[in-house]
């Protein structure tokens, strides 16, 4: 009987190690307000939407409330070296199922318009290349479109990604992440 339930229980982790893991990120800012939705989904159609990281104040040396940050937190974990050993193990195995990244940008002289849209081109094309060289790689073609607005001024951005790992990745980057010195 104990044969039979340790055998059921390490072809459920086999299973589960398998199986893969999709994290579907959607933003649109138009202006100064942001919109944004993080969801992670599996093959058996669990769909779990996530919630930003919550930020708390915290007290500072002199008395005085001083907000954290996600960034704050993630550079401090990146700094720490086996930190970076299991995130750049697991980067290599995220797979881009789909990028759609588009950009409206207006500053309502036509002159500058063209200048910046140019800028934000060649910022695009370094944002994809970092993406594809830390990444596994793109499962299709990105969809980037930038959109000169010369009749005015703003901005207006949409991006909708749908990235993809195996949950024994995740939990080999945390393995290495806390064996590593």
């Amino acid at each position: 009987m104990l044969i039979a339930a340790s055998a059921f229980l390490f072809l459920l982790l086999l299973l589960l190690a398998f199986m893969p893991l999709t994290l579907e990120v959607r933003c649109r800012y138009r202006g100064l307000r942001g919109e944004w939705e993080l969801a992670l989904s599996t093959w058996i159609g669990l769909r779990i939407p996530l919630r930003p990281f919550p930020r708390g104040p915290a007290v500072s040396g002199r008395g005085r409330k001083k907000k954290k940050s996600f960034l704050s937190f993630l550079v401090r974990l990146l700094g720490r070296k086996g930190y970076r050993a299991g995130l750049a193990f697991l980067l290599k195995h995220v797979d881009i199922r789909r990028l759609e990244w588009y950009t409206a940008l207006g500053s309502g002289d036509p002159a500058l318009t063209g200048v910046l849209v140019g800028g934000l081109w060649s910022v695009k094309g370094f944002v994809l290349a970092l993406l594809a060289r830390f990444l596994a790689g793109f499962s299709c073609l990105p969809q980037i479109k930038v959109m000169p607005c010369f009749a005015g001024a703003g901005l207006d951005l949409w991006v909708c990604g749908v990235f993809t790992t195996r949950a024994g990745y995740i939990l080999l980057a945390a393995l290495k992440a806390a064996f590593s010195r």
